[in-house]
C-alpha cells in the first residue's frame, strides 16, 4: 500500500531455479497482514513433467503441466491456468485471477514439483499481486 489507502501492483520474480526429481521446492511465499489478490502468474521450465501447487491461504490448487499439454489446455481460462508454450522443449504455464483476481487474507505460496524422477530447469517466471488497502 502506498500509505493513502490505494492498491499497490508488486510483481514477485521467480528466479531460475532447478528442481530435483520428485522433490517440492517452494518458489514463492507472500504474506500481507491486510491480504492481498493474485492477479497473474506465468512460469517457464525446460520439462512437462512438473506440477505446481498455488496455496492461497487454506485451499490448494494444483496443476499437472503434462496432463495440461496432453488434454491440450491451451487457451485462457479466468480463472484457471493453461499452457502458453509447448514446443521445442519449452513449457510456459500461465495463470490467471481473472478480471477481479484470487483474493486471499494472508498468505500465498507457490510450489514446484517435478513429477519423474527427472530434474526440470525452471527458467523464470512472476507471480502479479495487487496489495489490498
Amino acid at each position: 500500500m502506498d500509505g493513502e489507502g490505494i492498491p499497490t501492483l508488486e510483481i514477485d520474480l521467480i528466479e531460475s531455479v532447478t528442481i530435483p526429481g520428485l522433490t517440492p521446492r517452494e518458489l514463492i511465499l507472500g504474506e500481507s497482514p491486510l491480504g492481498g489478490v493474485v492477479l497473474s502468474i506465468e512460469i517457464e521450465s525446460d520439462r512437462q513433467e512438473i506440477q505446481y501447487d498455488l496455496y492461497i491461504d487454506n485451499v490448494k490448487w494444483s496443476f499437472n503441466v503434462a496432463t495440461m499439454v496432453h488434454r491440450l489446455i491451451q487457451y485462457p481460462r479466468f480463472p484457471g491456468g493453461w499452457i502458453a508454450r509447448a514446443a521445442g522443449g519449452v513449457f510456459v504455464f500461465v495463470f490467471s485471477g481473472g478480471v477481479s483476481g484470487l483474493q486471499y487474507s494472508k498468505n500465498i505460496r507457490l510450489v514446484a514439483k517435478a513429477t519423474s524422477a527427472n530434474n526440470v530447469i525452471i527458467a523464470g517466471g512472476e507471480m502479479v499481486r495487487r496489495i489490498c488497502p
